[in-house]
C-alpha cells in the first residue's frame, strides 16, 4: 500500500472532511501536521474551518470582506450609508474602483452545513432594487457569504440580476477563489496559531494575514512565543504567495494579473 501523499493530496482531503463540523479539531490538528512540508497548503485546506471561526459576530466577516476587495483593487468602506429611492441603507462593505461600485451584504455562517436560504437572498434583492443595483450596471449588488446557498435562492437570483458569491458558487468565482487570488487569508486558518492568539488578534483589528504581516508584534501582544510566531508568519506569508503580487493591490488599481482576471468581483466575465 502506498505511504506517501503529496501535500496537494492531503490538502484535497482535509478540504473534504470540513464539511463535516464533528471533525473540525482533527483537521485543525492534520493541518499543522500538513504545514511543516506545505504550509501554503495547509493554509488553503483550513480555509472553511477558519472563515468559520471568524464569528459569531458578523462585524469580523465584513471586515475579512473589506480586506479582500482591497487586496483585489477595490477602495472599501465597511458599514457605509447609501440612498435609495425609498429608504436609507447601511451597506456592510462599499467598494469603488473606476468605473465599477460593489454593494456588498455580508452574512457569516458558523455551522458548516449552515445553507444561505430564500428569505436572506429575497432581502437582499429588496435593498438591491431600492438601490438601483441589480444587473449588469456599473453599481452592483452582491451577497457575499462563506456558506452555501439552496437550490431556490441561486435561482431566484439569477432569474432577478441579484449577483451571489458563496462557497463553491458561482463556479470558479467564488468566494474562495477571491480570497486565494487576493492572497490574504483569516488569521484563523493559520495551522500553528492558538484560538486564544487569535481572537486576540481580532479584537485588535487583525483578522486577515495581510494584516498581521504589516504587525507581525501583534503575535507577541497576543502572547504567542518567538518560536511558534516565526512558524505562524512563515504560514501567512505562504498565504499571501497564492495571490496577487504585492504591488496589484493598491485600492483603486484594477488587477492586471491574469488570475485576478479570472476571478474579478465585479462581473462574472473575464475582465479584458
Amino acid at each position: 500500500m502506498r505511504q506517501d501523499v503529496s501535500a496537494n493530496d492531503a490538502a484535497r482531503a482535509l478540504r473534504s472532511a470540513a464539511r463535516c463540523s464533528f471533525a473540525e479539531p482533527g483537521i485543525r490538528l492534520a493541518c499543522r501536521v500538513l504545514a511543516r512540508s506545505g504550509p501554503r497548503a495547509a493554509v488553503r485546506a483550513l480555509l472553511s474551518t477558519g472563515l468559520r471561526e471568524l464569528g459569531p459576530e458578523g462585524g469580523t466577516f465584513e471586515q475579512f470582506v473589506a480586506r479582500v476587495l482591497a487586496r483585489l483593487g477595490f477602495e472599501t468602506e465597511v458599514r457605509a450609508t447609501r440612498e435609495g429611492r425609498c429608504v436609507r441603507h447601511e451597506i456592510d462593505v462599499l467598494a469603488r474602483r473606476p468605473g465599477h461600485t460593489l454593494l456588498c451584504e455580508c452574512k457569516l455562517r458558523t455551522r458548516a452545513a449552515a445553507r444561505i436560504e430564500l428569505p436572506v437572498v429575497l432581502a437582499a434583492y429588496g435593498r438591491a432594487a431600492d438601490l438601483g443595483a441589480l444587473g449588469d450596471g456599473p453599481t452592483r449588488a452582491c451577497l457575499v457569504t462563506n456558506a452555501r446557498f439552496t437550490d431556490d435562492a441561486r435561482a431566484f437570483a439569477t432569474g432577478m440580476g441579484l449577483r451571489l458569491c458563496g462557497w463553491e458558487h458561482p463556479e470558479g468565482q467564488d468566494f474562495r477563489a477571491w480570497v486565494e487570488a487576493a492572497g490574504t487569508f483569516p488569521v484563523t486558518a493559520l495551522p500553528h496559531l492558538p484560538p486564544t492568539a487569535a481572537r486576540a488578534l481580532i479584537q485588535a483589528g487583525i483578522c486577515d494575514t495581510d494584516s498581521l504581516l504589516e504587525q507581525p508584534e501583534a503575535l507577541a501582544a497576543s502572547g504567542v512565543l518567538p518560536g511558534r510566531a516565526a512558524r505562524i508568519l512563515t504560514e501567512a506569508r505562504a498565504a499571501r504567495s497564492s495571490g496577487l503580487p504585492r504591488s496589484r493591490s493598491v485600492p483603486g488599481r484594477q488587477p492586471s494579473a491574469a488570475r485576478a482576471a479570472r476571478i474579478s468581483p465585479s462581473d462574472g466575465k473575464r475582465s479584458p
